[in-house]
């Protein structure tokens, strides 16, 4: 007998919101280390804890906001999907490509490969994530450091943030690769 709700998909929220919580104190670290490159000597005061709670505010907020946004794309994009089915073995050939159109919701299947969605749609989304991240930092920031320009605040947060997503997508790949085994 089969279930109906057997292929309903997977939120990739899910996975993501639990993972960037674990990985707050590194990333925190790593952009104190790369702000510090565009920002004025002596530092803002509270440096590192504005970054902290910029940080803290980015993943609570700005990463289900960047999802939800993507999610709502997806659910325009799903009259696609009517024509695309997520069983057999069709989902080699169609999955991929089901992926890249919605990537906030993977379609997962009975078949054991449909698991390997899952990386790539991790991929896709540290795009908007890593924009939203930028923007909603760079915002927090603002308040915190009042004395430094914005632009300089901007530039500040790209670079970190920048630094701090380049090791994402290679986890990501990591973790792809070791499903294609």
């Amino acid at each position: 007998m089969r279930y109906p709700l057997a292929d309903a998909g997977l939120p990739l929220l899910a996975f993501h919101l639990p993972a960037m919580l674990l990985l707050l104190l590194p990333i925190v670290a790593i952009e104190c280390l790369f702000a510090r490159l565009r920002l004025p000597k002596p530092l803002p005061p509270k440096y590192i804890r504005s970054i902290a709670l910029a940080n803290l505010a980015s993943t609570l907020v700005g990463i289900p906001m960047a999802w939800a946004v993507v999610l709502a794309y997806q659910l325009c994009a799903t009259p696609l999907s009517l024509f695309v089915p997520l069983s057999g073995p069709s989902v080699d050939r169609y999955g991929w490509l089901m992926v890249f159109l919605q990537p906030a919701w993977v379609g997962l299947s009975d078949d054991p490969k449909s698991i390997r969605l899952v990386p790539i749609g991790t991929l896709i989304l540290l795009v908007p994530y890593f924009l939203v991240s930028v923007k909603v930092e760079a915002w927090m920031l603002r308040s915190y450091w009042p004395a430094v320009p914005p632009p300089t605040v901007l530039a500040a947060t790209r670079i970190a943030n920048l630094a701090s997503y380049s090791l994402l997508p290679l986890v990501a790949a990591i973790w792809l690769v070791i499903l294609l085994r």
